[in-house]
């Protein structure tokens, strides 16, 4: 099937949609911020 080992699954389709916070989306790329439009900077 050539499906790429980088790949994760689970963190690609179980996150998409956050039904409690509906504002807020996680994508494969970070956190989308849907009111302002623009992805969310995390520091850790």
């Amino acid at each position: 099937l050539k499906v790429n080992k980088n790949l994760d699954p689970f963190m690609t389709l179980a996150f998409l949609a956050l039904p409690v916070i509906p504002e807020i989306k996680l994508t494969d790329m970070g956190l989308f911020d849907v009111t302002k439009f623009e992805f969310t900077d995390i520091s850790v």
